[in-house]
């Protein structure tokens, strides 16, 4: 649907004798708290069923950020801000170098070039804009790549989240220490509120891939009459059924509080 279908579509469901009246503006409101609620509700069952999965699949999304070496200390930051309308992580991975078993690994920077649809790289960090952590130390370093970049006897390994109350304790702990072949991450904020995540590991990732969960763009009828939403079109009537449900709450609440007031006045004369 269009956004003027949408507002169509309330129009008509909302068309009954002592219906108040929503100009524009209200709808799109209604219509995007709906579309956040449809979204996060889905996001709860995402990984329990399919069609929880194909609902919001559309903003499933990829970034590829650009690290230092692994010689570059101890710098194993990244933001989160920098990620195009972060909302959650879904799962990350880095590239490590394992002169042993490792093997030619491909990643492709560029793609988002030619298509905003496709993986995002992320530049990290601009020296002048760099964070000032909690921890005092600096973000991923950004080596400049660009286009396709081929990791030599390297390995792709998955980065887990991990509790924040045991994250210090970890190097503490012989059986659960973090190393390239299991290492671990936890998100936080800086002094300025902004969010980074933070690796842990034996040495820097020469990159990580992060694939996660993307803000659905606004329903906006009054500037964009003619977009349509992201959302695959079985959804389109649930965010309907959100929305119209939203509104007469909404009409019905302020009946409520206009009846309990003039009740309130009656009683204390």
């Amino acid at each position: 649907m269009t956004n003027t279908e949408f507002h169509t579509e309330l129009d008509r469901r909302l068309d009954k004798t002592g219906t108040a009246y929503f100009t524009d503006a209200e709808k799109d409101a209604f219509l995007n708290d709906a579309l956040y609620e449809f979204v996060l509700t889905r996001y709860k069952e995402f990984e329990r069923n399919e069609k929880a999965r194909q609902d919001i699949a559309p903003l499933v999304r990829r970034v590829v950020v650009k690290t230092g070496s692994t010689s570059s200390g101890d710098r194993k930051f990244f933001k989160l801000e920098g990620v195009p309308r972060f909302m959650y992580i879904l799962n990350m991975a880095g590239i490590f170098k394992d002169t042993c078993n490792g093997a030619n690994i491909v990643l492709d920077y560029d793609r988002s070039l030619t298509n905003s649809d496709d993986p995002t790289p992320i530049s990290d960090p601009d020296p002048a804009t760099k964070y000032d952590l909690f921890e005092q130390q600096e973000e991923l370093i950004e080596t400049g790549s660009s286009g396709t970049v081929t990791y030599s006897q390297s390995v792709m390994n998955s980065i887990k989240p991990i509790q924040h109350d045991d994250w210090y304790s970890l190097s503490d702990d012989p059986f659960n220490k973090p190393t390239d072949g299991y290492p671990v991450y936890r998100v936080a904020g800086d002094i300025g509120s902004r969010r980074y995540v933070e690796i842990q590991s034996d040495s820097n990732p020469l990159a990580v891939v992060m694939d996660y969960l993307k803000q659905p763009v606004l329903i906006d009828k009054v500037n964009d009459a003619s977009d349509t939403i992201e959302l695959p079109v079985q959804t389109h009537r649930l965010i309907l059924d959100i929305a119209e449900k939203n509104m007469l709450s909404n009409v019905e609440n302020q009946f409520r509080t206009q009846v309990e007031t003039f009740n309130y006045r009656e009683n204390i004369k």
